[in-house]
């Protein structure tokens, strides 16, 4: 995805700095790290921060605010796992949005050490 030069500048930032602490590790550890970094973030809805029923973010609004409802964090998510060339999907539901990574290989359970 291409948000426009600013934009693409501070994911490529938080991008380059996930991978130097990954370094080594495995796609399934990075993502699990970009998920956690995501998902820190204070889950607020459109309503109380934008006054509409459904606004979705781009994804330095987000860092900016330091908070968003699910499709918000799931399109940060998909931005910086995109910036580090990992393949990215939306899941849209009823009513939740989720993001996904393509692995070369996944191992269940809690993130792996690798």
């Amino acid at each position: 995805m291409n948000y426009g030069s600013v934009q693409d500048k501070y994911l490529t930032s938080i991008a380059n700095y996930i991978s130097s602490v990954t370094q080594g590790k495995s796609q399934q550890y990075v993502a699990n790290m970009i998920l956690f970094m995501t998902q820190y973030l204070e889950y607020e809805y459109d309503d109380d921060i934008h006054g509409e029923e459904e606004y979705w973010q781009y994804p330095l609004e987000t860092l900016f605010l330091g908070s968003g409802d699910c499709e918000d964090t799931t399109t940060l998510f998909c931005a910086v796992a995109g910036s580090m060339g990992l393949d990215t999907c939306m899941f849209i539901f009823k009513d939740h949005a989720a993001g996904g990574v393509r692995l070369s290989e996944f191992t269940p359970g809690p993130a792996d050490e690798k």
